[in-house]
């Protein structure tokens, strides 16, 4: 090729790169913090990125040994979002792949997971001060599913302070508490036990135990 197009080459590849390309997948959170359930709905969390000078607007799809789960999805050049599925997970075998329009053949593979009992887990907030010491599962709040469908592998939370939510998981987290949910409330950095408005009022309660449908409120006086 003489030299003298070798300029016009070079803009013909960057104009001409599919919007795909600058899709940058990270690692997905596995059910709640790494484990799911078998049997049941999962949710997977994975953080896209649009790394390229285009917006991506278009369907993601989950793909492995179920039926594929669609989302619409649309990012705008150089931006970050976590796109959230809730597959019913059978088996721990099977190439679960993440892909989109023009990725449809290959697919980005997810890797591994583990299967375990529910999970038993801090849910915290972690823009707030960072804990030390902590010895259990942490599992972001902003992460809980909003809808209680993909909630089945979740036995029990601990919680120092209110969420941060919307209506919809603050719905959802209700609706798990009450098909047989167990909430631990801990005193926070104010040393108070929290305390919960709109929706998850009920939770509010100066019992040592208290029952909310099926599920339970357990007050932590250290």
């Amino acid at each position: 090729m003489p030299l003298r197009f070798l300029p016009i080459f070079f803009l013909w590849l960057i104009t001409a790169s599919p919007v795909w390309a600058a899709l940058e997948i990270g690692k997905p959170v596995w059910g709640f913090g790494g484990t799911v359930v078998k049997g049941v709905f999962n949710p997977v969390s994975i953080e896209i990125h649009n790394a390229g000078s285009k917006a991506f607007d278009g369907e993601v799809a989950l793909t492995g040994d179920a039926v594929p789960v669609v989302q619409a999805v649309f990012l705008a050049p150089g931006s970050t979002r976590v796109v959230q599925f809730f597959p019913l997970i059978q088996d721990g075998y099977g190439k679960w792949k993440l892909e989109w329009k023009e990725e449809r053949e290959n697919g980005v593979e997810l890797g591994d997971f583990k299967m375990g009992a529910p999970a038993v887990l801090i849910l915290a907030d972690l823009s707030g001060p960072a804990m030390r010491g902590v010895k259990m599962r942490v599992f972001p709040e902003e992460l809980f599913p909003p809808t209680v469908s993909a909630t089945s592998g979740l036995a029990a939370v601990v919680l120092d302070h209110a969420p941060r939510w919307d209506a919809v998981r603050r719905g959802a987290f209700l609706d798990w508490v009450q098909a047989g949910g167990i909430v631990h409330l801990v005193r926070g950095a104010s040393d108070e036990l929290p305390q919960f408005t709109e929706e998850l009022a009920v939770l509010n309660t100066t019992a040592e135990r208290t029952s909310t449908g099926a599920g339970l409120v357990v007050r932590h006086a250290a």
